[in-house]
């Protein structure tokens, strides 16, 4: 054999001789080895990314479950502190206010004599406050006997006053307050023996018997009699 070439590869190739059967086998086996690494690097590459997606997914899962759990128990405790709140606070105005007690006429009385008169306020001398003093019961007419009145001039008037009693719910504490010139109460008669006046006094005008009734706000009164120029005990007590 002659030189090898040195400047071509190619020549110099075809000049060289020809690799061993076990170099041959070395290089074969050197690729397969290198083509297999790579493809487990590749799987191992691959397999990571499908457990951190997997991860992932699994925490958001577990999470939105645990958030759903926990959204059962407190939304009941917290609308219940709520509404704790708001009735303990009223509205936000320092409490609630006591509910007013409504109070009604539970009864009507006639009673003889002139209307009270209203004494004014008296006005206090010192920083107490005066205390009020309640209006009394006034003694209401007997069904029976008859009043006597006449029909001439000075013995023709009867004067009359009616009292109405106020009370809440309690009734056994009622308050005591005029009524004769209330602008509800109405006076009546049955016989026309007598025409009213005003101020709760009465006129006779013919003789005879007659009957007196007081309306106040729908409640009323008890009924008396009146003999009119005529024997008292001629007049029988009124239905």
């Amino acid at each position: 054999m002659g030189r090898l070439p040195k400047g071509d590869p190619v020549r110099r190739a075809l000049w060289e001789p020809p690799p061993s059967l076990f170099a041959r086998l070395f290089l074969a086996y050197s690729h397969q080895t290198r083509q297999a690494r790579l493809a487990i690097r590749v799987k191992r590459l691959q397999f990571r990314q499908f457990c951190l997606t997997g991860w992932v997914y699994a925490v958001i899962g577990q999470c939105s479950m645990r958030w759903r759990r926990r959204s059962i128990v407190f939304a009941p405790v917290l609308i219940f502190l709520a509404a704790a709140i708001s009735l303990s606070c009223g509205g936000g105005g320092g409490g609630s206010s006591p509910t007013p007690v409504p109070i009604s006429l539970i009864s009507v009385a006639i009673c003889s004599g002139s209307p009270p008169l209203q004494t004014p306020t008296p006005t206090p001398t010192t920083p107490a406050p005066p205390t009020p003093t309640p209006t009394p019961a006034c003694i209401p007419v007997p069904l029976s006997p008859a009043l006597p009145v006449g029909t001439a001039s000075p013995g023709n008037v009867l004067q009359l006053n009616a009292q109405g009693a106020f009370a809440g719910a309690n009734k056994k504490a009622a308050k005591y307050r005029d009524v004769t010139n209330n602008t509800n109460t109405l006076w009546f008669d049955s016989t026309g023996k007598l025409t009213y006046g005003s101020n709760g006094a009465w006129v006779g005008v013919s003789p005879g018997c007659d009957c007196i009734t007081a309306s106040a706000g729908g409640v009323q009164s008890q009924t008396i009699s009146v003999a009119v120029a005529t024997p008292v005990a001629a007049c029988t007590p009124c239905p």
